[in-house]
């Protein structure tokens, strides 16, 4: 049995790998579809394009015009695609500066099990930051953001890839969020 540790290792690893190199384009697997949202819509330098499964949904986020939620039924798991400008360069450095924001702010209680590392994404250098807190509907809540800064035809453009679950369906939501890190990417 993996240890919590083991499990979130697994899970930035996961995430890290699928991200790493480039994105697959091709048809999306049975029972998902492709999801784009072109920089026009988004009124950022760039897009992105995912596939995601069919049972999943596009939030409404008309409050929050550069951050798109993508969720499964029941909203409790989802991947939320960030386009906000870094405040950092290096994204090892601003996970650390999110992780200490965020606790500043109490926007993750009982905050634990942060893991931070540098990953390469889309051949772009990039971060993994995992952790757990607990949400009070939901209990323990697993977390995985992996972010980086793309060099697009229109300029740079800043990713953060959000994935969150409660941790007894994490694992099992692992493979989603996989399959949507292998068909993420930029698009103008």
């Amino acid at each position: 049995m993996l240890h919590l540790p083991d499990i979130l290792a697994k899970a930035t690893v996961a995430g890290s790998s699928a991200i790493a190199g480039t994105a697959s384009t091709g048809t999306p697997p049975n029972g998902w579809h492709w999801y784009t949202l072109p920089a026009s819509q988004a009124g950022t330098n760039a897009g992105f394009k995912v596939a995601i499964p069919d049972s999943w949904q596009v939030a409404d986020n008309s409050s929050q015009r550069e951050s798109f939620y993508l969720e499964a039924p029941g909203n409790d798991t989802f991947l939320n695609v960030d386009l906000t400008q870094h405040t950092k360069s290096s994204m090892v450095v601003e996970a650390h500066y999110l992780a200490q924001v965020t606790q500043e702010q109490g926007k993750f209680p009982g905050y634990a099990d942060q893991r931070i590392q540098p990953i390469n994404t889309r051949n772009f250098h990039g971060a993994a930051w995992s952790f757990t807190w607990q949400n009070p509907k939901l209990g323990r809540v697993r977390a995985l953001d992996l972010m980086f800064i793309a060099q697009t035809s229109a300029g740079q453009q800043s990713y953060a890839l959000y994935m969150s679950s409660p941790d007894d369906m994490f694992n099992a939501n692992l493979a989603s969020f996989t399959q949507e890190m292998l068909t993420f990417q930029p698009v103008p």
